[in-house]
């Protein structure tokens, strides 16, 4: 969700209608030895409130992904959003020996926006050009 910074915009409080700005999930992780191929981040996401979120990877763009249709889930009904898994693949080499850093950002927006997800994976296809 888009990060409140008005402690007195809350929806407990009966307001909840500010804007919010931008939040980043970052994700770091480590790779053995440099990689090739393609590689594929899949969310599965089941409420949505925006249009696409960012993704970075070490600093770099490499593309976003399309969110679902509004569907009420954030703001309303809480267990009753419907699955979608949604897929971003780019060139695995952008991922380097070593450390790696992922960043997801969620536009900043209403604070009844924003994503809810079951899982984030990446794949790798060595055997695929991307």
């Amino acid at each position: 969700m888009p990060h409140n910074e008005d402690p007195n915009n809350t929806i407990e409080k009966g307001t909840g209608t500010g804007q919010g700005r931008s939040t980043t999930w970052t994700i770091r992780f480590d790779e053995p030895a440099a990689l090739h191929g393609k590689a594929t981040l899949r969310l599965a996401i089941c409420g949505s409130g925006v249009n696409a979120i960012t993704v970075t990877l070490n600093e770099r763009a490499i593309g976003n992904v399309r969110a679902p249709a509004y569907n009420a889930t954030i703001n309303r009904d809480g267990i009753g959003g419907y699955w979608s898994e949604r897929d971003l693949s780019f060139d695995a080499a952008l991922m380097k020996a070593g450390g790696n850093v992922m960043k997801l950002t969620i536009p900043g927006g209403s604070l009844a926006s924003g994503i809810i997800y079951d899982y984030i994976r990446l794949e790798l296809d060595e055997s695929a050009m991307p």
